[in-house]
């Protein structure tokens, strides 16, 4: 990979449209709301950002996703979501990682964009075994630490896991186990903003993400094609 250059460079309507809506609706939210809390607000808007990006298999989306995975830590912890703090630090950090390294060493053609591959039966495997090692081992720590809605918080774990690992593996199908784990989190958020109104826009950005993670499944498969149709023609001449 050369350079980034400019995140917004090849941004098609659609995806502006889906970023500045997303963005708006957010915002209008946090003035809406009596309990405003600006640390809430910065990692939904941040969130999204990296939403968008990763649906576009733009490496900047890994860039904003190590930002969003500091803040939403942050956040879980000062509501006391230790069960989503524990995901943030020792599962959604090393998986970003992972995906940085995966990524970086995985450009398209020396560009900001990522070559997109197929997974066979190995990695899908590989993929099952980390996820109930990881569930299994998350579950016994957020009982212990008396975490709200574990039920809840346990199957974000199995399903962030799975989706992880295909994010590093560049795989399309990260974003349809990612669009499922956003209906668990807007599930989870929504029941705190109950009580504290204050986590109403975080509530609403992973709308967002739902939106941007089921663009983001056929993007990828677009993507993928076009890919290797170039790929193809590039062997024949």
């Amino acid at each position: 990979m050369k350079k980034l250059g400019n995140p917004f460079k090849g941004m098609k309507l659609h995806e502006y449209l889906l970023l500045s809506i997303s963005i708006i609706a957010i915002i209008v939210s946090f003035i809406l709301i009596d309990q405003k809390d600006y640390l809430t607000l910065f990692t939904a808007i941040v969130g999204m950002f990296m939403a968008v990006f990763i649906a576009k298999a733009n490496f900047w989306g890994q860039i904003f996703s190590v930002f969003n995975v500091g803040l939403y830590a942050a956040t879980a912890y000062l509501s006391r979501y230790y069960g989503e703090l524990i995901i943030a630090i020792f599962l959604y950090f090393p998986l970003t990682l992972g995906a940085i390294i995966s990524w970086f060493r995985h450009p398209y053609k020396e560009t900001s964009q990522i070559e997109i591959v197929k997974l066979g039966y190995k990695n899908i495997l590989i993929d099952l075994l980390i996820t109930a090692v990881m569930t299994t081992v998350s579950f016994f720590i957020m009982q212990a630490l008396d975490t709200p809605n574990l039920p809840i918080s346990t199957l974000s774990v199995a399903i962030s896991t799975a989706a992880g690992y295909l994010i590093i593996k560049r795989s399309p199908y990260y974003a349809l186990i990612y669009a499922l784990n956003d209906l668990v989190l807007i599930v989870l958020w929504g029941m705190a903003s109950i009580d504290a109104h204050q986590y109403l826009p975080l509530t609403i950005s992973f709308i967002g993400f739902f939106a941007s993670d089921t663009y983001g499944f056929v993007n990828w498969l677009r993507i993928r094609s076009k890919q290797k149709r170039e790929i193809e023609s590039s062997i024949e001449i």
